[in-house]
């Protein structure tokens, strides 16, 4: 199942993890694509004092603090600004090859929040 937010909020986030955690088929796992979606799924499970696992992908300030700190996949954002940016620059220059795809490597950062079941 994939939602998709139109602002992409922290408020909206939780909204929208509010909405899928009452429905009749909850899920049992949420995988939130910034640090700061992550934030609102972590709070409508704390509103709804509910357990789903939770991983987000990209770390952010305090996800080890918190009394559960929160798992996430995180990768290396300056390689990836300079790999956009070399993109581009390449693409200004002239270079008019077919798109390509780059994949750069994640690390998986387990604190907590990834298996259900979690306090």
């Amino acid at each position: 199942m994939v939602v998709t937010l139109r602002r992409g909020t922290t408020e909206e986030a939780s909204a929208a993890t509010h909405t899928l955690l009452t429905s009749a088929e909850p899920p049992t796992a949420v995988f939130s694509t910034t640090g700061f979606l992550t934030e609102g799924v972590r709070r409508a499970c704390r509103q709804l004092q509910t357990s789903v696992a939770i991983v987000g992908f990209d770390d952010f300030k305090l996800a080890d603090m918190l009394p559960t700190p929160v798992t996430v996949v995180t990768s290396d954002t300056e390689e990836l600004g300079r790999r956009a940016a070399r993109l581009l620059l390449d693409r200004i220059d002239g270079d008019d090859a077919p798109s390509r795809r780059t994949v750069l490597p994640v690390q998986l950062i387990a604190r907590g929040t990834g298996e259900i079941g979690h306090p």
